[in-house]
């Protein structure tokens, strides 16, 4: 979430660096890539109890792996939660402003 002021009447200019995340997926039988796969993004958020779970103040965003097995996201800056096909999460996805980071996980789909 991005907080900023604006006024009726006048013009606001807004910049935001975003990051790029690229999360890949490999078979765990042979390494090949995995296309058309569903990759979710989501912020992260702490409940009560002190567990992760996905934050209320953000929208998931959804993308397919390409023909490279990479799905691809432009994101601000954050903690993310990454859900593959077959439920794997994985927490704690931290992105900086501006920052390119590529994660590979192995599936067991074939």
């Amino acid at each position: 979430m991005l907080v900023f002021s604006v006024r009726a009447g006048a013009m606001t200019e807004v910049n935001i660096l975003l990051a790029r995340l690229e999360v890949g997926l490999v078979s765990i039988k042979d390494g090949s890539a995995l296309k058309g796969e569903p990759v979710t993004v989501s912020c992260q958020d702490v409940d009560i109890a002190g567990k992760k779970v996905e934050s209320t103040k953000c929208e998931k965003t959804y993308n397919l792996t390409d023909e490279r097995g990479i799905a691809t996201f432009n994101l601000g800056a954050g903690i993310y939660i990454i859900t593959t096909y077959g439920g794997l999460a994985v927490y704690d996805v931290t992105l900086r402003p501006g920052e390119t980071r590529r994660e590979i996980y192995k599936t067991s789909k074939q």
